[in-house]
C-alpha cells in the first residue's frame, strides 16, 4: 500500500506561491487534516523553506538578490487570519514575533 506524500503536496503549494505569501494549516485542507498540515508546516520552518511569524502562522520569504539573503515581510503588508478573522498587524521596527492584533 501507497502511503501518501502529504509534506510534498504541501511543499509544491508554497513553492508556487509568490513571495511574501502568508500560510495557516487551513489552507491546506484539501491535501489533509489540519493537524498533519501543522506538523508539515512546522517541518517545512525548521528546513528553512518558511519562516514562522505567529504560532501557526507561516511566510515564505522573499530572498533579494542584491543582499543575497532573505528580507524581511514588508510592514504594511496586513496578513489575515482565516481561522479567527483577526488581522495581524507588522509595524516599522515591530519584532514579527510580537504583532499587535486587531
Amino acid at each position: 500500500m501507497n502511503r501518501p506524500n502529504y509534506l510534498n503536496e504541501i511543499k509544491s503549494r508554497i513553492l508556487s506561491a509568490a513571495s511574501d505569501s502568508v500560510f495557516v494549516a487551513t489552507d491546506f485542507t484539501d491535501i489533509t487534516d489540519k493537524k498533519t498540515a501543522s506538523v508539515g508546516l512546522s517541518r517545512l520552518e525548521t528546513d528553512g523553506m518558511i519562516r514562522r511569524v505567529l504560532r501557526g502562522v507561516y511566510d515564505k520569504p522573499e530572498y533579494n538578490e542584491f543582499l543575497k539573503e532573505y528580507v524581511a515581510p514588508i510592514p504594511d503588508n496586513v496578513a489575515v487570519f482565516r481561522n479567527i478573522g483577526k488581522k495581524i498587524l507588522l509595524h516599522v521596527g515591530q519584532d514579527l514575533g510580537k504583532p499587535f492584533l486587531e
